[in-house]
């Protein structure tokens, strides 16, 4: 930290009101990209889960696997999209609460939310059977529309 100081003074006023701001948009939620309390964020978990529900959702070859454990159709690449809308994300939170009964309910710490068409795809990150994390299909009402699968 002293090392740090010095070459701050050393670099000038300029460099110093550079390196507040610089703190304060790392610190501001909306600039350092956070999510609201039901929608987790993009991040490394959330490209794992969008992959993997790209790839099961839009191959053909696929097809009985997603017909049944899944029980969704064959869809566009375009059809399938990472949620961010907070109203979205709570109602799936809530139905995967009402359908999973976790220990902790995801209204306290969010989920990760990925249409499909006009079902959701609603994982838990926390909620894990083995080293596969939890997630299921809701239907366009938030009813279950599958059973729970492991990603």
């Amino acid at each position: 930290m002293i090392g740090a100081i010095t070459l701050i003074n050393m670099a000038g006023h300029f460099a110093i009101e550079a390196l507040v701001l610089l703190a304060a948009a790392a610190a501001s939620p909306a600039i350092a990209g956070a999510q609201g309390p039901y929608c987790k964020p993009f991040d490394e978990i959330g490209h794992h889960i969008l992959y993997t529900v790209e790839r099961a959702a839009t191959l053909p070859s696929d097809s009985v696997y997603r017909a049944k454990i899944w029980r969704i159709p064959l869809l566009a690449p375009s059809d399938v999209v990472f949620v961010t809308d907070e109203k979205t994300c709570e109602r799936a939170a809530r139905a995967y609460d009402r359908e999973g009964s976790p220990e902790t309910s995801t209204l306290k710490r969010g989920v990760y939310v990925v249409r499909l068409g006009t079902s959701y795809l609603v994982v838990d990150s926390e909620s894990r059977a083995g080293e596969w994390i939890r997630g299921v299909v809701l239907d366009s009402s938030f009813a279950k529309q599958s059973n729970f699968i492991g990603l």
